[in-house]
């Protein structure tokens, strides 16, 4: 049972980067929250690599075909 929800759960997790509007949004998301998250010292560990992964989301273009 476990298994079949870690496959939904990286089915949902991977299917919408694939669709831009999604992308950006999640993007978004994870600079804002790495932000407030970056302000405890500990937190510094966890939002870099958050805002790092935003900006990846946010600015990245799918080629076109």
């Amino acid at each position: 049972m476990e298994l079949i929800w870690l496959i939904f759960f990286i089915i949902m997790l991977i299917i919408p980067l694939y669709w831009e509007p999604s992308r950006k949004a999640i993007g978004l998301l994870n600079i804002i929250l790495g932000t407030i998250i970056s302000l405890s010292g500990v937190g510094v560990i966890i939002g870099i690599p958050m805002m790092i992964f935003g900006g990846i989301c946010l600015f990245y273009k799918a080629k076109v075909k």
